[in-house]
């Protein structure tokens, strides 16, 4: 009974293994010239268009409070 089971395991482990992927694949290139790019694009550009957001606040606002939510509509 022992001998059938060793032979089991000896056979599973061999098939596993034979399975397994044995290669390894290494691919790897190096490029020695800089590319350099440069893009003319303005710094800052014209929108044509949007909407501006001025809200206007109700309760009890302190200015921190209200320059923080001010610039926020300015971002969105």
């Amino acid at each position: 009974m022992k001998i059938r089971y060793y032979l089991l395991c000896t056979i599973l482990l061999v098939s596993t293994a034979s399975m397994a992927q044995n290669f390894l694949e290494v691919s790897s290139s190096v490029l020695d010239e800089i590319v350099k790019q440069r893009f003319d694009l303005p710094d800052k550009r014209e929108v044509c268009g949007g909407t501006k957001i001025v809200p206007i606040f109700e309760g009890d606002w302190n200015e921190e409070m209200k320059g923080a939510f001010n610039y926020a509509c300015e971002i969105w």
